[in-house]
């Protein structure tokens, strides 16, 4: 089964905006989400399509600013991995034992890569800007708006909702902030046996 269709451009979304947001007031929220260097937390997700269909999902989420990289780790309703490392996302489908390798340009024309803040504001609007709330409005069809929520300064919840009112809704637990991660973490390989589809 392909696990959640439209989640590529939401994680997409997610890594660019924590990896790369811009520090403006020391009391906002973009200030909070450039404030550190690395963020680890388990997450639970909801994806409401436009047509009622809900899907869910749990699992790891890790990110290094300093090595530009980011890993989702699907623990349900199937084990999958999404690595998005080197302006490629690679994406493990364990039960099929198929790697989709990628170019993230294809989902999102700002790449993978720490951005400044007049690249930031080519790409999004800033809708609203407060010390627990950030709202981003993509200027690029499709339209799509981002709505990230801060507690104690760290990041609590994600919602991504596209021009076809498909919504995503992840919210993160456990949250560390600032923590080493090993680099092996996010490595790039071919598990021997599988299928490698390259788009």
């Amino acid at each position: 089964m392909k696990f959640f269709p439209s989640i590529r451009r939401s994680l997409l979304l997610l890594a660019l905006s924590i990896s790369s947001l811009p520090a403006l007031a020391q009391s906002t929220a973009l200030d909070a989400l450039s404030s550190y260097y690395s963020m680890r937390a388990a997450f639970e997700q909801e994806t409401l399509s436009s047509d009622g269909f809900v899907q869910e999902g749990r699992g790891v989420f890790t990110i290094s600013k300093n090595l530009e990289a980011s890993l989702w780790e699907y623990s349900s309703p199937e084990p999958l991995t999404y690595l998005i490392r080197n302006h490629q996302l690679w994406l493990y489908l364990h039960d099929e034992q198929e790697l989709n390798i990628m170019d993230i340009s294809e989902y999102d024309a700002m790449g993978f890569s720490m951005l400044d803040r007049s690249s930031m504001e080519k790409a999004y609007h800033v809708l609203e800007n407060s010390s627990s709330t950030v709202v981003l409005e993509s200027k690029e069809e499709p339209i799509t708006t981002v709505t990230i929520t801060i507690r104690d300064n760290m990041p609590e919840s994600l919602i991504v909702q596209g021009s076809s009112l498909d919504t995503t809704t992840i919210d993160f637990l456990a949250v560390e902030m600032n923590v080493d991660i090993d680099p092996e973490l996010f490595q790039t390989r071919e598990p021997q046996g599988w299928e490698v589809i390259r788009q």
